[in-house]
C-alpha cells in the first residue's frame, strides 16, 4: 500500500472512530504517540487505543486531509 493510500485509511478510520482500523494500520508495535490532551505520550498499540477511546467522548477532533510530503 502507498504511504498516501495508507494515510487515508487511517484518517478515515480515525474519522469514523474506529480504533481498531487505526491500530491495526500501524505497522509497528512500538508506537510512540504524542499525547497533546493531558501531556506526556503513549506507547504501543494498547497505549494508543486507551488514549483515543478516552479522549473521543470528551472532545470530538477530525483529521482534514490538505496535502501529502514526502
Amino acid at each position: 500500500m502507498e504511504h498516501e493510500q495508507l494515510l487515508r485509511c487511517i484518517c478515515d478510520a480515525f474519522n469514523a472512530r474506529d480504533i481498531d482500523g487505526v491500530v491495526r494500520r500501524m505497522t509497528t508495535t512500538d508506537v510512540d504517540w504524542p499525547n497533546a490532551w493531558e501531556g506526556d505520550r503513549v506507547r504501543g498499540h494498547d497505549g494508543v487505543r486507551d488514549y483515543r477511546t478516552r479522549q473521543w467522548p470528551a472532545i470530538d477532533p477530525h483529521l482534514e486531509r490538505v496535502a501529502y510530503a514526502t
